[in-house]
């Protein structure tokens, strides 16, 4: 079957929850789905860079404006990896990347795999929306994500998280733009190139891409917001476990993002 092409640029709106965590020592287990763990060319330090750590964070991203339609993302950005060799950058400070992320839809995993080299795979994603008591009277709306394989046989899901808003602190305005240049990590995503699946929408790659993320929320729609993460998973094999992730995470409500036509070198 055809896919539909949708090269970069693309614009969306989305609302993003990030959860993060500080990461130490190696790459955890199940960082690389078993498709990207197995080529070199993605996975082994000698090639792509090795791994720094610091910063690192898990996203769930609703987008509800795309050029291939709304779609569910969840995302593992583990840390910082070195520059790898032959990037041609003026800076050569450790870099983001994507390692593992699943999509609810194909025309974005395939889409995302051609034009950025981000190592989609698709899962079956629950979203459900609840209002609670907060630190007093009046609700809250607690956002709760469960992800799935794509095995409609398998029942135990690989990721739970409830996000709910802080209620005495007040939203801010959040743009990545204004943090690039600044004194800390590069945000700049630097993917390399992606293995061909076993079937078409699975595409492989050639070059290496760089993009820096061009995310903006306006006043009042950054917000923290508590992260509870949900025990009865089954995380062996399609996500890490035990990350730590903090018990604050950030949201962004109703977000623009801007995902450009990257820079490109061979691999």
């Amino acid at each position: 079957m055809a896919q539909t092409l949708a090269p970069a640029p693309w614009k969306l709106r989305c609302d993003a929850y990030w959860l993060m965590y500080t990461a130490k020592g190696a790459l955890p287990n199940d960082a690389y789905a078993p498709l990207e763990s197995d080529w070199p060319a993605f996975s082994d330090p000698a090639k792509v860079g090795a791994f720094k750590g610091g910063l690192a964070t898990a996203q769930f991203i609703r987008y509800s404006e795309t050029p291939v339609g709304p779609y569910d993302e969840l995302l593992l950005t583990p840390g910082a990896f070195e520059s790898p060799p032959g990037r041609p950058a003026k800076s050569q400070k450790p870099t983001s990347r994507v390692t593992r992320i699943y999509v609810s839809q194909e025309a974005t995993l395939y889409n995302g795999r051609r034009n950025w080299n981000i190592p989609k795979h698709l899962a079956r994603f629950e979203v459900t929306n609840s209002s609670t008591q907060g630190e007093s009277a009046g609700p809250l709306q607690s956002v709760s994500l469960t992800v799935f394989p794509l095995d409609p046989n398998v029942s135990k899901p690989f990721f739970r998280a409830t996000f709910t808003p802080m209620r005495w602190v007040p939203g801010f305005a959040f743009s990545t733009t204004a943090l690039r240049g600044l004194p800390g990590p590069d945000l700049t995503i630097v993917q390399p190139p992606l293995p061909q699946g076993d079937t078409e929408v699975m595409v492989g790659t050639k070059q290496w891409c760089s993009l820096y993320p061009d995310i903006k929320a306006t006043w009042g729609n950054a917000k923290l917001v508590w992260v509870e993460e949900g025990n009865d998973v089954e995380q062996e094999g399609f996500f890490p476990s035990d990350l730590g992730f903090w018990k604050v995470g950030v949201y962004l409500k109703n977000a623009a993002m801007n995902f450009g036509e990257p820079e490109t070198w061979e691999a």
